[in-house]
């Protein structure tokens, strides 16, 4: 129960923060108002290239499974 529980929690959490990061990308629009892209930092005029927040978020979970702390905290039960 507290497994699923903690998965049920987390994926909301995780939800909310891709949705975050779709705003901040610019590919969606918000529910109420007008919102245009958010840039967190200068890029170069010269490069057209970035990488989306959002499609970085969910695999990001599985690089930090292997760098985590405690080895023995996880949101799955897969084996390593």
């Amino acid at each position: 129960m507290k497994l699923a529980l903690r998965k049920v929690l987390a994926d909301c959490a995780a939800n909310v923060v891709f949705d975050l990061l779709n705003l901040i990308d610019g590919t969606t629009d918000p529910k109420q108002g007008q919102w245009s892209e958010v840039v967190l930092v200068d890029k170069p005029a010269y490069d057209e290239h970035r990488e989306f927040l959002h499609d970085e978020f969910f695999g990001a979970y599985w690089d930090w499974q292997v760098i985590r702390p405690d080895k023995t905290w996880r949101l799955d039960l897969l084996a390593e």
